[in-house]
């Protein structure tokens, strides 16, 4: 548990190192307390809050990687809005209840095994469908309110149906190759 901390940041370090652009090399400068609370302390207790307080930790921690992140000797700077982050959820949260709902409606006239299987493919592709929709709406929040400071800005323009299009194919490949595609995925 008090490892962790020290992990996440050798992690990101390396990561961030193994990386250059036009032979400049990218690093991350964390230290051990702020990734402790960013990373562990506010996670668990978002628990208490019914997980209402999670779409500010995800903001909170994801602030924390840009703006300790150099490029060469230049910063990272973002200016992330809290709001972007709970629109997210509470479209995830809405869609997420309208499916559960409208699967078991269907759900109830179908056999047995007919139903297992589509269940799993809902589950599949309702998997792939979230993760693709939360990961477009803040990929692209995130970097369409960063900068490299004194350098240039970035602009995310992310597709929700390109992105789902490659998250279904990657799950489909990993699960009906029995994991043998991980490096593919």
């Amino acid at each position: 548990f008090f490892l962790s901390p020290w992990i996440i940041n050798r992690s990101m370090s390396f990561r961030m190192r193994m990386t250059t652009y036009r032979n400049v090399r990218f690093n991350f400068h964390g230290n051990y307390v702020e990734t402790l609370l960013y990373f562990i302390v506010f996670p668990i207790l978002s628990i208490f809050t019914l997980y209402l307080a999670l779409p500010a930790v995800l903001k909170k921690a994801n602030q924390y990687i840009i703006d300790n992140t150099v490029f060469g000797d230049r910063k990272f700077k973002s200016n992330l809005s809290i709001a972007e982050f709970y629109i997210a959820s509470f479209i995830l949260a809405v869609v997420s209840i309208l499916a559960i709902a409208i699967f078991f409606v269907l759900y109830a006239n179908i056999p047995f095994i007919l139903g297992a299987i589509i269940l799993f493919l809902f589950y599949v592709a309702f998997l792939a469908a979230t993760s693709s929709y939360w990961t477009t709406f803040i990929r692209n929040h995130t970097y369409n309110n960063s900068e490299l400071l004194g350098v240039s800005k970035f602009k995310s323009e992310m597709k929700f149906s390109e992105f789902f299009e490659i998250s279904s194919v990657n799950i489909f490949a990993l699960i009906f190759s029995l994991g043998i595609a991980y490096p593919w995925v």
